[in-house]
């Protein structure tokens, strides 16, 4: 708490006012008095003797001496700080020392375990600052270190403003004690524009006032920070009774990390307040807590635990070795240039959290969470995968190698089309998923042409092939595609028949009843007894005058990509084409599950993996065909 008081006003003072007689005849009295009033000389050359000390001259205006005891023969004015280093004892001879700048805040400084007194026999010298920065030490007197002694005998000590302090009437701080500690003993002299002692809140130190004068205007005051220490006698400011006495001890409180990384620094405390035991770490190592013996296995305090002692003390960290995690996962894996959605597959051993990164390469990039991978070019990329560090298990990495291979183009076009003599050019309307060039040629027969856009053009009637050629890239392998052209004959317009020719109606059809859906398990060969190729009824077999297997055959395809056992179903209400068959009998780990529409009834027939049957003389397989050869059931 600070403690203000009153400006006091003297009877002399309020005499003054009275009459200005009174006051002229005071003043004759005081100009005679100060005529026969001898004047202290200042000391000039030679040595200087007093309070038992011989002080040797210093002549200098804008340093200190170093060491030693020295009386001043002029003014000093020092650009910052004035550092004590060594014993040092200055009478300032009626002189005074005014320190700081725009920059340094401008003290006396004791961060050395030094002894430093001031004196000056009738307390006209003075010593000041006129820095207007007090972001640092803000005081006059600066203590930081347990050891180091101030003491004064004579002189004015003038306060700094405290940064601290907004209010409107400033406060002022002649010394302080940081929290490292230090002594202050004041045996005369004079503390004014800031009679202010100070020892931090988190500090320890003691204050001895056995004889002071104190000036401040407008108010007087003894700030002592902390919540423990002893009051021997009442606040010097407001009481004559000395000696004043304010001690508080302190302790060191030391942390020995054994290797740890961690805030923990050694630091001063006073006895009686808790401290919060801290965190620290180590690499692969968990904090089990401290512990006051260097050789303990055991903990005594635990991270956070809030904790009092009586005596300096040095707390120990307590490690133990966290366990290793292994990361398990393929360690090459190949993948095809356009390859989507596809994931690295990687567990821990740990509970540590999966990343990935590049570690070098650029033909993938992988999302750091996930491990999904982008391909981006042909070649060869590292991946490093890392299960981070936890509370029980190490941190740990491993690298696998993604090789991104050329991808396969699939060209989509029709795989016949039908044309008559005298038509227009038509488009083919090829397309490929990957990025090379199309090109299109007759390779056989001469009933058509075919230029560089894909468009043909009928010359004669019979059958032709053309071949469209997707180019090989940077990324994608070469691909083409046979389309067979059917020329017909143009047909000529048909001849209107004479008006005037009346036909006979016919008698009309008796009315037939709609077939009913033919029981599959009624067909003839039943199913499950295949039947000889070709014995099937084929003359109308389904098939679309668009190509849309065009997409089953994608799926086909991407199926065979993925690798391993896959199963694809598929809905149609046409036949399977001989290219599909013989796509499935050549990849005997595809299993083929077939919906099918025949005569309004719905069947599914299943072609198991290594069990297709294609057949060259056999262009086209119906619905009857497949369930006399796979069997099937309806949906009813």
């Amino acid at each position: 708490m600070i403690l203000k008081g009153r400006r006091l006003k003297t009877k002399f003072v309020k005499r003054i006012k009275s009459g200005i007689s009174y006051s002229m005849a005071l003043f004759l009295i005081v100009g005679l008095c100060s005529i026969f009033t001898p004047v202290t000389a200042k000391a000039e050359g030679g040595t200087h003797t007093h309070n038992g000390i011989t002080f040797q001259p210093w002549t200098s205006t804008d340093s200190m001496p170093e060491s030693g005891n020295y009386y001043l023969e002029n003014d000093v004015v020092l650009p910052g700080d004035w550092t004590i280093e060594n014993d040092l004892r200055i009478c300032l001879n009626g002189h005074s020392v005014t320190m700081g700048g725009p920059i340094d805040s401008g003290c006396i400084d004791l961060e050395s375990p030094v002894h430093f007194a001031l004196y000056d026999e009738d307390n006209t010298g003075y010593v000041t600052t006129v820095s207007t920065d007090y972001s640092s030490n803000y005081a006059t007197v600066f203590i930081d270190n347990k050891n180091a002694v101030f003491e004064m005998y004579g002189g004015r000590l003038c306060g700094t403003p405290l940064k601290e302090y907004s209010s409107s009437e400033s406060d002022y701080t002649c010394i302080r004690i940081s929290e490292d500690g230090g002594t202050v003993r004041i045996y005369g002299g004079c503390l004014e524009r800031g009679t202010v002692y100070n020892i931090d809140d988190h500090g320890f130190g003691t204050i001895e006032v056995y004889n002071a004068m104190f000036t401040k205007e407008p108010n007087s005051k003894f700030v002592v920070g902390g919540l423990s220490f002893i009051k021997t006698n009442p606040d010097p400011a407001t009481s004559s009774q000395y000696p004043y006495i304010v001690s508080r001890s302190g302790i060191t409180i030391s942390y020995e990390l054994n290797d740890g990384t961690g805030t923990v620094d050694s630091f001063n405390w006073y006895i009686g307040t808790p401290t919060t035991i801290p965190k620290a770490d180590k690499d692969d190592y968990k904090l089990l807590g401290w512990s006051t013996s260097p050789t303990a296995i055991a903990a005594d305090y635990v991270e956070g635990e809030e904790v009092s002692f009586d005596k300096d003390t040095t707390l120990y960290a307590i490690w133990q070795e966290k366990l290793n995690q292994n990361i398990t996962s393929t360690d090459e894996i190949t993948v095809k240039y356009g390859t989507e959605d596809y994931v690295i597959s990687a567990t821990t051993d740990g509970d540590g959290t999966l990343s990935y990164e590049v570690k070098s390469g650029d033909s993938v990039s992988v999302d750091a969470a996930s491990g999904k991978l982008t391909t981006k070019s042909v070649g060869d990329t590292v991946i490093t995968i890392k299960a981070s560090s936890t509370n029980n298990y190490k941190k740990a990495t491993k690298d696998i190698t993604v090789s991104v291979e050329k991808g396969i183009q699939i060209i989509t076009s029709p795989n016949e089309i039908t044309l008559k003599v005298g038509n227009n050019p038509s488009a083919i309307g090829a397309t490929t998923n990957g990025d090379g060039a199309l090109s299109y040629e007759v390779t056989s027969g001469d009933v058509v042409t075919v230029d560089a856009n894909g468009n043909i053009t009928p010359v004669a009637v019979g059958n032709a092939t053309v071949t469209v050629t997707a180019a090989a890239t940077n990324n994608y392998n070469e691909a083409s595609k046979d389309i067979s052209v059917t020329v017909s004959e143009k047909e000529e317009p048909k001849t209107q028949p004479d008006s005037t020719e009346t036909k006979e109606p016919s008698n009309p059809k008796e009315p037939t009843n709609p077939n009913e859906p033919t029981d599959p398990e009624n067909l003839d060969p039943k199913p499950n007894e295949p039947s000889e190729p070709g014995d099937e009824d084929l003359s109308e077999p389904e098939i679309p005058d668009k190509d849309w297997l065009d997409d089953f055959r994608l799926t086909l395809r991407i199926a065979d990509e993925l690798g391993g056992e896959r199963t694809v179903e598929y809905s149609g209400d046409f036949a399977l084409s001989y290219d599909i068959m013989k796509y499935l009998e050549e990849h005997p780990l595809i299993t083929l599950i077939y919906h099918v529409t025949y005569e309004d009834v719905e069947y599914t027939i299943t072609i198991p993996a290594g069990k297709a049957i294609a057949d060259p003389e056999i262009p086209w397989y119906g619905p009857l065909w497949l369930l006399a050869n796979y069997g099937g059931k309806s949906a009813k």
